[in-house]
């Protein structure tokens, strides 16, 4: 896993711990809190990691374009 990709899901689990954190207040039950912190990281840490991962250096793709 490449190192920029690290602190970006550190992001990601501090967002899940907020957000259970949120719903553990206003649903008062642990695994609907948990369900939810789980979704919102796991989203977090796709939306934000997908991009450097899999996108590819422009030269390569203009070089394959010719």
């Amino acid at each position: 896993m490449p190192a920029p990709v690290l602190p970006v899901c550190a992001f990601g689990a501090l967002a899940n711990v907020g957000v259970a954190e949120i719903a553990i207040q206003r649903v008062d039950n642990w695994s609907i809190a948990g369900l939810f912190g789980a979704i919102i990281g796991a989203a977090f840490n796709f939306s934000a990691a997908s991009s450097p991962l899999w996108r590819r250096p422009r030269k390569r793709i203009l070089a394959a374009a010719k």
